[in-house]
């Protein structure tokens, strides 16, 4: 398993396609514009072999963008059994994690009403987007104001 960041690595796969670190990691970044496809996959190809992992903490601080979507479930129990187990929401949770994953992004799950932590989290983990199920309007606009 090969870990982002590990520079000696990412040498030893350059020279396995005969290309600078930069074109890989233009590769590994999606930033395939000046890249032929060819090269492209042979890259892509190496770093499914050894099973690349990339480093997300890097790639926060690089790109400013954690390709994290939030789901807010505003209520720990619904018909008396916990939330997650309702039909209704396991199977929205469910689509809905399906059509982030489709679009290149990982969702993160944050439970409760508590504005402040729903806003803390998302900030420490910088994410893109959120998505909330079960609060009120005024939840909502109190949110904002966090």
């Amino acid at each position: 398993m090969f870990l982002g960041g590990n520079h000696d690595s990412c040498k030893r796969y350059c020279n396995m396609v005969g290309v600078s670190p930069t074109t890989v990691s233009n590769v590994i970044h999606g930033n395939t514009k000046r890249v032929s496809q060819e090269t492209a996959q042979k890259i892509s190809s190496i770093l499914d072999e050894v099973g690349y992992i990339p480093n997300m903490g890097a790639r926060l601080l690089s790109q400013n963008t954690s390709h994290i979507i939030g789901l807010v479930i505003g209520f720990d129990y619904l018909h008396g059994e916990n939330a997650m187990q309702d039909p209704f929401v396991s199977t929205f949770v469910g689509q809905i994690s399906s059509e982030i994953e489709n679009a290149g992004y990982y969702m993160m799950i944050i439970r409760g009403d508590d504005c402040r932590k729903v806003a803390e989290v998302t900030s420490r983990w910088n994410v893109d987007g959120l998505i909330v199920l079960g609060w009120t309007e005024k939840s909502h606009k109190t949110l904002k104001k966090c």
